[in-house]
């Protein structure tokens, strides 16, 4: 076996680290959301984390990571052994420590510079000093010494828990055969992890390949006796209730039929880096497109000869190819897919940290979490949903005191929720906060000459200056937001995906954008157009509508076409003009327009034909095209003609980028 590289060990072990720095925040979340009852796996949870975390990060060299790791680890040993209490001030530690381990992390993968958290690891120490947990509980009688006598400490400190907790202690007696004991004994554990807590579990001397193997149980448990019987009813146990007059031991029932021994893993997910999954993505690519080539032939050759001989059977293999490539492309489309619940994780901890700096109470709703995206689209919209919630806290949710005088909760409330629309997924972003000031909003744009004076605006078009470059109506730049960069950073990094923004608002109530996002990038769906002699395609998630209007509905305002589509005027831009090539317009003197929307604008197209919808692969055109606006790149169709692809974020920016300023509306 060749020996890894660096980079490939590197790789590993972020991503490895990635997995551990979520067990350690989803399990900070799980203690925040529930501080008074905090499960012993949730504390093991973030113990081995931490402890794994430390020994993977030495092994690599990383001495900071490792530093900061163990400085965790002793707090969650201290935690789960009882010799420490949990309280705000240490959860908030705990949760800066696990924010140090990710950048420095980061720093490791030259993602971040280099940060200094040797403050952090000293009020991790400090902490430890807090004072001891409570004094021992009697042990009650009836439990065998010598089940006691070898408990570890922290076995001991479990049962202590137990005890004062006031459940039911039991001894669980089993037997197994040699050859399966550990299948069988994972089941009986797991069975009876889901009625209480196993607090030990210890083997009985006598061990022979003949005779088989036991084990002593002992399970602390709300359920009284007749219940746990209950459950362990198709098992071959003894059960005993320790510390009461039981009534006898569980008739044990027949031993289930043994499986045969193996040494596979428990575990049925492996760990793919994501850059082998382009590879296999590209490669797909290339059958689809060699796909629709086979395709129009065996459509040529049908159409030519009619439905005999060959061509007969060209057709049906062409069908078997593409149901088969389709299911291999749900496939591997699919291994990409993670739930959004991940970005809504991350999201919560910085609403947590910026509502914690802006002095402000904040609750987080979340729904549709298992909503999936693509890996590579979750990571790309990060950064624009948090543009959203930085303003959202800054902006929109009030203090305590506006709150009480306007009537609402003390806490404001955030709702992050997602949900598939066929092949798009809408993320939203609501706040019940005091919602946008459109007579505000109006002012500024007339201050910075946005605005023509005297014309009407409607609402969705005041919003719209909201996502110019720097507009911003705070009186003040805090380090939250007010910059004028967080809406302008969200359309634009919304144009590169071929997503949408619309955003709603009422005074006084708050505020909710719906980002509207292609579910992948890898192979999408387009619409094929035609303008003279050329086709070109338009990704299918940038397209709104299509619609068909008479010549004389358009209009000339500022030198530019318009028309009025329902109650909102629409700049059109014919693609004849824009890459110098003869129109072949209707001559019933109707025209084709395609609604293209990106981010907060929309453009109509002009074009002479729509010849349909086709799954295509942008490639990269040549050094020719490059730079030539509203060109994304070039494709390939079943006739095997190339064709380009519409970047219609560009478009959009190229035609109607200043329309806000000098735009009246349609007569």
């Amino acid at each position: 076996m060749a020996a890894r590289t660096k980079d490939e060990t590197l790789r590993e072990f972020l991503a490895e680290s990635e997995e551990l720095l979520d067990t350690l925040h989803r399990n900070l979340a799980a203690i925040e959301h529930a501080p008074d009852s905090i499960g012993p796996e949730t504390l093991n949870a973030l113990f081995r984390a931490a402890h794994t975390l430390k020994g993977m990060s030495g092994v690599m060299g990383l001495a900071a990571v490792s530093d900061l790791a163990h400085s965790l680890e002793d707090v969650m040993d201290r935690l789960r052994m009882g010799k420490l209490a949990m309280s705000r001030a240490l959860l908030d530690l705990l949760a800066d420590g696990v924010e140090g381990l990710e950048r420095l992390i980061a720093s490791a993968s030259g993602g971040q510079a280099p940060t200094d958290t040797g403050t952090l690891v000293e009020r991790i120490r400090r902490a430890m000093d807090a004072p001891q947990a409570a004094a021992s509980a009697a042990l009650p009688p009836g439990l065998d010494p010598e089940i006691v006598k070898v408990l570890t400490e922290y076995e001991h400190h479990r049962l202590q828990e137990t005890l004062k907790a006031g459940r039911h202690l039991f001894e669980v007696r089993a037997h197994f055969r040699f050859e399966d004991f550990d299948k069988a004994l994972s089941k009986l554990t797991a069975k009876l992890q889901s009625a209480g807590e196993v607090i030990t579990t210890l083997p009985s001397s006598g061990v022979s390949a003949k005779d088989g193997i036991g084990f002593t149980l002992l399970v602390g448990s709300q359920r009284d006796r007749n219940a746990m019987a209950q459950l362990l009813a198709d098992e071959a146990v003894e059960l005993v209730l320790v510390g009461e007059q039981d009534p006898g031991p569980a008739k044990p029932a027949p031993a289930p039929e043994a499986e045969s021994a193996s040494t596979r893993s428990l575990s049925q997910t492996i760990r793919v880096d994501i850059a082998k999954l382009d590879g296999l993505l590209n490669m797909l690519g290339e059958l689809v497109l060699s796909k629709s080539v086979i395709a129009q032939i065996s459509k040529d050759l049908l159409q030519n000869g009619g439905l005999v001989g060959p061509a007969m059977e060209l057709h049906k293999a062409a069908q078997a190819l593409e149901h088969r490539v389709s299911g291999l492309q749900e496939g591997l489309i699919e291994v990409r897919m993670i739930p959004v619940a991940q970005l809504f994780d991350r999201s919560i901890r910085a609403i947590k940290k910026i509502a914690r700096d802006l002095g402000k109470d904040i609750q987080v709703v979340t729904s549709g979490e298992e909503t999936k995206l693509d890996k590579s689209m979750v990571e790309a919209i990060a950064d624009p949903l948090l543009h959203m919630i930085r303003n959202a806290l800054d902006h929109g949710i009030e203090s305590k005191d506006e709150r009480r005088a306007a009537g609402k909760p003390d806490v404001g409330t955030i709702h992050l929720s997602a949900a598939q629309k066929g092949h798009t997924v809408n993320i939203t972003v609501a706040d019940d906060g005091a919602g946008i000031d459109l007579a505000n909003v109006y002012q500024t744009a007339l201050t910075r000459q946005l605005a023509v004076p005297g014309r009407e605006y409607s609402q969705k078009e005041i919003l719209d200056f909201l996502f110019q470059p720097g507009f911003s109506t705070a009186e003040t730049v805090t380090e939250i937001s007010g910059r004028g960069v967080g809406l302008d950073v969200v359309a634009r990094h919304l144009a590169k995906l071929n997503g949408m923004v619309e955003v709603t608002t009422q005074l006084g109530q708050g505020t909710t954008f719906v980002l509207t996002l292609p579910i992948t990038l890898v192979i999408i769906k387009a619409l094929i157009v035609g303008v003279g002699p050329h086709t070109y395609a338009i990704p299918i998630s940038a397209v709104a509508e299509s619609v068909m209007v008479e010549a004389n509905q358009v209009v000339t305002v500022g030198q530019r076409p318009v028309i009025q589509l329902r109650d909102h005027s629409l700049a059109l831009l014919r693609l004849s003009d824009l890459f110098g090539i003869p129109s072949t317009e209707r001559k019933d003197s109707r025209l084709y327009i395609i609604v293209v929307g990106l981010a907060e604008k929309r453009l109509g197209l002009v074009v002479d034909t729509i010849e349909g919808q086709q799954e295509i692969v942008i490639k990269a055109v040549g050094s020719m095209l490059q730079g030539i606006p509203g060109v994304a790149g070039a494709t390939e169709l079943g006739n095997r003609k190339t064709i380009l692809v519409l970047d219609v974020g560009s478009l959009i920016d190229e035609a109607v980028g200043q329309r806000t300023a000098a735009m009246p509306r349609a007569a």
